[in-house]
């Protein structure tokens, strides 16, 4: 999970977050998002094979390999990483 934290304090003035720092780390959480939601928008849960019609044998290819239940697992936290981050970018 990706955690917004204080990396570094040329990001604060004496007075808080400056402008160009604020933007600077909205970029960033616009790019975790980006990411994440390319990761989920190419997900596939179906296992897609091809084959013959009156073939005799079951030679199918396979074309397309649906997730398993590991890669499953990866789904909670790219949700919630990009729910933090759109909430951090946005508020």
């Amino acid at each position: 999970m990706v955690i917004m934290e204080k990396i570094n304090e040329v990001f604060f003035s004496e007075h808080g977050l400056t402008s160009t720092s604020a933007s600077h780390l909205a970029d960033l959480a616009q790019e975790v998002i980006s990411g994440n939601e390319a990761k989920l928008k190419n997900m596939t849960f179906l296992t897609t094979k091809v084959d013959i019609v009156g073939s005799a044998s079951e030679s199918g290819k396979t074309i397309c390999v649906g997730y398993d239940e590991n890669m499953l697992a990866q789904v909670h936290p790219l949700l919630e990483d990009t729910a933090s981050m759109n909430a951090f970018a946005l508020g």
